[in-house]
């Protein structure tokens, strides 16, 4: 009876050693998986500014920049706060009416990770370009446009 225990045992072993005594098989040397270039339709959730159009009161905007500024046609930031000049412009190149955008009165803000909300303050050109400028504080590090019912579309200002 022990010869019956001992034989499948000592098949077992002699499968597992002659398993261990494989040579190792041979792996080809890596090659670089061809890249692949993939194209889809920005979600706004996620997109960059640039590419998400803006529907507005007076048409279609597109994000076009985001700085700070210490004046702006003789407006300087109250104490505590910055100015953030948010630029825009229209898909088509045509030029944005300055007093049709301010006539719209739309309610336009910047809201800060701290929960504060900024409101547009100022619209017109500046240095040749159209913007839109907000009384931020200091505080704050992040950007997100808010802008009727478009998504909230994070700026970043450039330094």
């Amino acid at each position: 009876m022990k010869t019956k225990l001992l034989t499948p045992l000592f098949i077992l072993a002699w499968a597992l050693a002659a398993c261990a005594s494989l040579p190792a098989p041979a792996v080809p040397a890596a090659t670089a998986a061809p890249s692949l270039e993939v194209t889809k339709t920005p979600d706004p959730a996620t997109a960059t500014p640039a590419e998400v159009i803006l529907k507005t009161a007076v048409g279609d905007l597109v994000y076009d920049s985001a700085r700070f500024a210490s004046e702006v046609n003789g407006v300087t930031p109250a104490a505590g706060c910055k100015l953030l000049m948010v630029g825009l412009r229209r898909p088509d190149g045509t030029t944005i009416d300055v007093g049709q955008f301010q006539e719209a009165r739309m309610q336009i803000f910047i809201h800060g990770e701290d929960g504060s909300d900024s409101l547009s303050t100022m619209g017109g050109l500046a240095d040749g370009k159209f913007v839109i400028g907000f009384q931020v504080p200091d505080s704050i590090e992040t950007y997100r446009l808010v802008w009727g019912d478009n998504p909230p579309l994070e700026v970043i200002p450039q330094e």
